[in-house]
């Protein structure tokens, strides 16, 4: 391997020992002025960035650094080795350190501030050192610089809790360095040699006995340092003692010298020894898998937040280390990746937990309502938390799913189950988190040091993610220097710097729509509405401009879900009612959510469609957060990683050229669209959020998921389990709902039996596409897209309509729920019927008489609970208005009467004709003796279906009255006049049999006997 000097990159460890060792005389020359140590610190921290980003980092990622001291080339001399890994960690401490020393200028409460600044210098210092150095001995004297350095800052308040704290961190830490110490005397004793390189070519030279036994002293020593399971133990107890600026060193990057030590010893060290065998990766590989189930669930079950962030540090360690040793070069990038991406994400989230600190001493969750609820503490919580849950466009969403291809691709398949249980695990509490601390109404928080902090690290972690022509080049160069490697890192996966340069546009857009958000929710009502109709007149520009096919079958479909998207959006900003506690996030999470439709339709790669797809679920996560409700958002954003997950196995899957990678996609839309087993977060978020929540999911985001399957299509060998899944949704979901009482726990069991035919739909479609293609089957093949389009109008005008239950209604609102009623009830010139007809054409097609029967079951159910859901809406108060506030609704009325015409494969004359006009008289003939008898002088009346209803408060049963009466008597003189046929049919078959052994027959017996045969003789031809 070729290297190259540069002897000034010393400084990087000398200048802090330097300034260290001075500052006190500084403080003393200044007169002990408040704040002058912490703005030296400053200052030093900003030298080492500007020094090291600028002239170390960039040779480093050209060739490694050797660093000769004293004159002396190893192996007799000290050195220093500055590979890319070395370098930027040590950065990436230093920046940490940067926004901790400006952060500590509004928050430091410690005795004495000269001793906390030169403690906090020198264990950044030891850390660097760690990171940079090539002496093993010197390793260890680094160490533990930071480590005893680290021991005193997290008894910095001097009180109980923390000397118990700091006593135990120190007793561990003196044992794992003492573990240390020993392996390493034993490898001088074996080698003669301490300079890592030189070690490695002597290495095979130890007995094995001795090999193994320094190999196990390490990884204790290490495994504590970097708080592997099970030598974790103090991580959770110095966390919470220690003040937030220095959690979010120790958490954020002093745990990572750990991990940097550990691959400095396996990929140099004892580079093609023992150590490097696949019994030992898959020894490391189970304790990471341990590390990720112990942290995750440990951070689930915590309730003070201090806690959960450091458990959650644990299961982050995990992950990298099983990316690092999984023996793939993809893998070993996403390993290190995640060191860089989860510790600026966890350096963010422990700054922000001073203030909750200050609010909640305790730390208790469940007190901290609303604590972050300023602008600035809340978007940065919410990238904090996106960024620890691997969401795009952060970098740990590329280095957790470089984890993943690389397990994959090594077909270590059981250590990926255990990184999604753990990532599903992880985002279920960081919903929950998220929605305590931010999920209140925002208000303008006053500027301090601590806000530039904040801002500082959010900067960071978005600058890192962006930067990836940077990234690209920096993982090159750990293969290359690192890893010892030399494959391409272009062509190991994809180029991450080609497609965020491709897709740049889209985060543009973003950020655009939220300035206009911010500045006028109704211009962004309007310019809804607009691109609506722009998408619908002109249609060949609107394909062009996205990329797609003009004038497809598939660009149809598209641009169709685009602009029904683009209404609802228009409805949910401009009816101005029904949002959640946190009303700016709900904003911005209906836009986000809008721009992520956007950018599926405009896919052209499954990387970009897994990352429009994340951003939908994060844009959810948004707006069920907007609730404050932990349960709502921990239900759901458990579930949205879960199918975010299996969109990740499905680019892996696709990138390894393994053929399973559409399964896994089936499943992540399956989730997404909540079949039943998958269902439990839709009818939550659905039945207990605010209306436009409840909008908002079902008019934008579930029309994703159409779009990816008309994309990419579904796993048809899933057909059959998955259609018996769908109808059992179907009937379950119709008949809760007529159970319930509350307008959106209906509307929740609606969707979700609404869900269970655009399931089947999808799956039928699917088929169709792959067989036969379009032909006479065309309905077939548009179903989906058909029932989306009605789905996401009608079910987004009722849930909007809820918001107005207790108030006096508008005609225009009266008049819109009408017609969303209808379609929802699956009644002629609404696409809600069109939509049911698809369906049962479908299955009609795929002949299958019992799942055509199930449908038809469902359309039922979906007719009564429809009514149930319009009586107790209609009977609260009565329309004594003209509601032009609520003309937004009217857009989709009227969008579900003009879908009704869409012309696919169906005539309006012959028998769809007359089923329309039949199936119309039916309902008139239903509804007017319910208009006339249920209602009288704005009051709602109830009774039952046999009685005229009285004054009170309407039921169900009512809509039945008078025809339950009619019904009642008839079935009443069908089961007497039944009775009698039964009973003269018995007396007949007894006389039968008596004539068997008397001889003797009834008159009527005989006549019938002999009508039988003459039947049976006609019947036969014997007398033709």
């Amino acid at each position: 391997m070729t290297w190259q000097t540069y002897q000034p990159a010393a400084l990087l460890i000398g200048i802090p020992l330097v300034v260290a060792f001075l500052l006190p005389f500084i403080n003393l020359l200044f007169g002990k002025r408040k704040f002058l140590a912490t703005f030296v610190g400053v200052g030093l921290a900003l030298f080492q960035l500007l020094f090291g980003l600028l002239v170390v980092l960039p040779k480093a990622m050209d060739k490694p650094i050797f660093v000769f001291m004293s004159g002396f080339k190893p192996p007799l001399g000290i050195a220093l080795w500055i590979d890319v890994f070395g370098a930027g960690l040590s950065m990436l401490l230093w920046f940490i350190a940067l926004a901790a020393f400006i952060y500590n200028l509004s928050y430091l409460h410690v005795h004495d501030e000269m001793r906390f600044i030169i403690l906090t210098i020198l264990m950044v210092t030891g850390a660097t050192g760690v990171s940079l150095t090539n002496d093993l001995f010197n390793m260890y004297v680094f160490l533990e610089i930071a480590s005893i350095s680290a021991y005193a800052l997290v008894n910095a308040y001097r009180t109980a809790e923390t000397a118990e704290a700091s006593m135990k961190y120190l007793i561990l830490g003196s044992v794992a360095t003492s573990f240390v110490l020993f392996a390493l005397i034993l490898i001088y004793q074996g080698t003669r040699s301490l300079n890592m390189w030189d070690i490695s070519f002597k290495i095979g030279s130890m007995p094995t006995g001795t090999l193994w036994l320094a190999i196990a002293s390490l990884f204790v020593g290490f495994g504590v340092e970097g708080a592997i399971w099970p030598l974790n133990s103090w991580l959770p107890d110095a966390h919470p003692a220690a003040p937030a600026s220095i959690s979010a060193l120790l958490s954020g990057a002093v745990i990572k010298i750990g991990i940097l030590a550990m691959v400095r010893f396996m990929y140099i060290v004892f580079t093609g020894a023992i150590a490097t065998t696949k019994q030992f990766s898959v020894f490391l590989m189970v304790i990471a898998a341990l590390t990720v189930l112990v942290g995750e669930f440990s951070a689930y079950r915590q309730h003070d937040v201090k806690r959960l962030l450091a458990f959650s540090s644990t299961a982050q360690v995990g992950y990298m280390v099983l990316g690092i040793f999984s023996g793939s070069p993809i893998g070993f990038v996403g390993g290190i990746l995640h060191v860089f991406g989860h510790g600026l994400s966890k350096a963010l989230a422990f700054l922000l937990s001073g203030e909750i600190t200050d609010k909640v001493p305790d730390r208790d969750l469940n007190k901290a309502g609303g604590s972050l609820s300023g602008i600035s503490t809340a978007y940065s919580n919410l990238v904090a938390v996106l960024g620890l849950s691997s969401m795009p466009p952060f970098l740990t969403f590329f280095s957790k799913l470089f984890i993943i291809i690389g397990l994959v691709q090594r077909q270590f398949y059981w250590a990926a189950a255990v990184l999604a249980i753990g990532s599903i695990v992880e985002a279920s509490y960081y919903g929950s988190y998220l929605a305590i601390t931010s999920g209140s109404p925002l208000k303008w928080d006053r500027v301090s040091w601590r806000t530039v902090g904040y801002i500082l690290l959010a900067s960071g972690l978005v600058a890192i993610s962006f930067l990836s022509p940077f990234v690209d080049n920096f993982s090159q160069g750990l293969l290359n220097f690192t890893a010892g490697t030399q494959m391409g890192f272009d062509h190991a996966v994809f180029n991450v710097a080609e497609w965020l340069i491709n897709n740049g546009w889209m985060w543009l857009c973003i950020v655009a729509l939220f300035i206009l958000a911010n500045l006028s929710l109704h211009a962004v009502g309007y310019a809804g509405l607009l691109i609506s109709v722009l998408v619908l007149v002109f249609p060949q520009n609107a394909a062009e401009l996205l990329g797609l096919s003009a004038g497809s079958v598939t660009s149809t479909i598209l641009l169709g879900l685009l602009a029904v998207g683009s209404a609802v959006l228009s409805m949910v900003c401009l009816s101005g009612t029904g949002w959640g506690k946190n009303k700016s996030f709900q904003i911005n999470a209906a836009l986000l959510g809008f721009i992520s439709l956007l950018w599926l339709i405009s896919s052209n790669s499954l990387l970009s469609t897994l990352v429009a797809w994340e951003v939908l679920s994060w844009s959810g996560l948004m707006m069920v957060v907007g609730e404050g409700n932990r349960e709502l958002a921990s239900s759901y954003y458990g579930w949205a990683m879960a199918s975010g997950l299996a969109f990740m196995f499905a680019v892996a899957g696709q990138a390894l050229g393994q053929n399973w990678w559409l399964l896994a996609l089936t499943l992540g839309v399956l989730i997404k669209l909540g079949m039943f087993g998958f269902h439990g977060w839709m009818i939550k978020v659905y039945g207990e959020s605010s209306p436009v929540v409840g909008a908002v999911f079902s008019g934008i985001l579930s029309l994703g998921a159409v779009v990816v399957t008309f994309k990419y299509g579904v796993e048809n060998y899933l057909m059959f389990p998955v259609v018996i899944l769908a109808g059992v949704q179907i009937i379950y979901g119709g008949l809760i709902a007529l159970g319930k009482e509350n307008l959106r726990e209906i509307l929740a069991y609606s969707s979700l039996s609404n869900m269970g035919f655009l399931i089947i739909a999808i799956f039928l479609s699917s088929k169709a596409l792959q067989g036969a293609g379009l032909g006479s089957n065309a309905i077939v093949s548009y179903a989906p897209f058909i029932f989306a389009v009605a789905y996401a109008l009608f079910e987004s005008v009722l849930f909007l309509g809820t918001s107005y239950q207790r108030s006096n209604k508008g005609v225009l609102l009266s008049l819109s729920v009408v017609v969303a009623s209808l379609a929802s009830a699956a009644m002629p010139l609404t696409s809600g019927f069109l939509a049911k007809w698809s369906v049962y054409m479908s299955s009609i097609y795929a002949f299958s008489p019992l799942l055509t029967a199930v449908l038809m079951l469902g359309t039922i159910l979906s007719i009564a609970y429809t009514a149930k859901w319009f009586i107790l809406w209609l009977g609260s108060t009565s329309v004594t208005k003209r509601g032009v506030e609520n003309v937004s609704l009217l857009v989709g009325a009227l969008a579900l009467i003009g879908t009704s015409f869409i012309q696919l494969g169906i005539s309006w004359t012959g028998a769809f004709f007359w089923i329309v006009l039949l199936t119309l008289l039916a309902t008139i003939v239903m509804l007017v003796p319910f208009f006339r008898k249920a209602r009288q002088e704005g009051e709602v009346y109830t009774g039952s279906a046999l009685f005229e209803p009285e004054r009170a408060t309407m039921q169900f049963e009512d809509l039945f009255y008078p025809y339950g009466l009619w019904l009642s008597k008839a079935a009443a003189h069908a089961l007497e006049a039944g009775y009698t046929y039964l009973t003269s049919f018995f007396d007949f078959m007894a006389d039968v049999v008596r004539s068997t052994y008397t001889g003797v027959i009834n008159d009527y017996a005989t006549y019938i006997v002999i009508f039988f045969i003459a039947a049976f003789v006609i019947g036969r031809g014997w007398l033709m």
